[in-house]
């Protein structure tokens, strides 16, 4: 939050980023390009589907889960996730669906679940900054070229924890940093490689959703690229976004824009309308989504109450 604040802040000095920023924002629904905005808006149930599809077979392990309930899970924990630190709000979100008889077990589901997203980030972000640099000849930006090595060593360390020598890796680990630190990620050992390779494939299909839901914000805001450079900045924020060490609420709200900006910014776009279009993201596929989750929690609590 902190971080938005900030930007806010440096946007405010300059009076007509400031007044452009909210202009676009204002006249977004009476704009002829108002239909991306539309379909930004479709595309948010599947965005959060394919995690209820990926969540469900992860969470199959522990115990039986419907794809509906899966769906409520998720749904609760974007709503917890978005007034507390996500990783809090989200394993309670999913807590309270699933119940309580594996708290330790669903932490470390939980956790699986944001590696397989991760390995998404990593592999897009990578690719997209090395189609920057390479495109636009940047190798003299030391913001790009220095997110190669973490961004390289990120990507190789997680698929060595998801291919088929990961037992064998993490009883390594856990000979170096002692077994107490890396508990959490046993239940990556429980899983055959064709559901990781499943789990991967959903986390794929939705990092291609959201990142086209920016893509079209994007165009909604007026900003003119080639589609692949495009698709390669927003990977490339997308990235950024996840290296990034955040302890805010609001979910990631901020963060993205951060990331945009500095990204952006190397392709001389208007600061002010990638701050827009980011916003706009976080209100469609946040926000929104966090209201029927509020439903949920409420829903559930009201049940436990009756039941007590």
């Amino acid at each position: 939050m902190g971080i938005l604040l900030f930007l806010l802040a440096k946007l405010w000095q300059h009076e007509a980023s400031w007044h452009s920023m909210l202009a676009q924002l204002a006249r977004g629904w009476h704009s002829p390009a108002n239909g991306w905005v539309g379909l930004a808006l479709l595309l948010v149930p599947l965005n959060w589907l394919l995690e209820a599809l990926k969540w469900q077979v992860l969470v199959r392990r522990i115990q039986a889960a419907s794809l509906g309930s899966s769906c409520q899970a998720v749904l609760a924990g974007l709503s917890l996730g978005l007034l507390t630190p996500r990783s809090l709000g989200d394993y309670a979100g999913r807590l309270l669906v699933h119940g309580s008889q594996h708290k330790v077990r669903m932490l470390g589901v939980v956790l699986l679940n944001r590696l397989v997203q991760s390995l998404s980030t990593f592999l897009g972000g990578l690719l997209g900054i090395l189609i920057l640099i390479v495109t636009l000849g940047l190798w003299q930006s030391q913001e790009l070229v220095w997110l190669l090595l973490p961004s390289l060593l990120g990507l190789l360390a997680l698929l060595g924890l998801m291919g088929p020598l990961r037992q064998r890796l993490l009883l390594r680990l856990q000979q170096w940093v002692g077994e107490k630190w890396l508990r959490w990620l046993t239940p990556l050992t429980e899983y055959s490689v064709r559901e990781l390779l499943l789990v991967n494939a959903w986390g794929l299909l939705r990092y291609g959703v959201f990142s086209f839901q920016f893509v079209c914000l994007l165009w909604w805001a007026g900003i003119v690229l080639p589609l692949g450079l495009l698709l390669a900045g927003v990977a490339a924020t997308f990235l950024i976004k996840t290296l990034v060490p955040a302890f805010n609420l609001l979910s990631d709200l901020g963060v993205r824009e951060f990331s945009a900006l500095l990204i952006f910014s190397l392709l001389e776009q208007p600061q002010a309308e990638v701050v827009a279009a980011s916003l706009l993201l976080w209100f469609l596929n946040i926000c929104l989504p966090s209201l029927a989750g509020l439903g949920v929690v409420l829903q559930l609590r009201r049940k436990l109450a009756l039941s007590e």
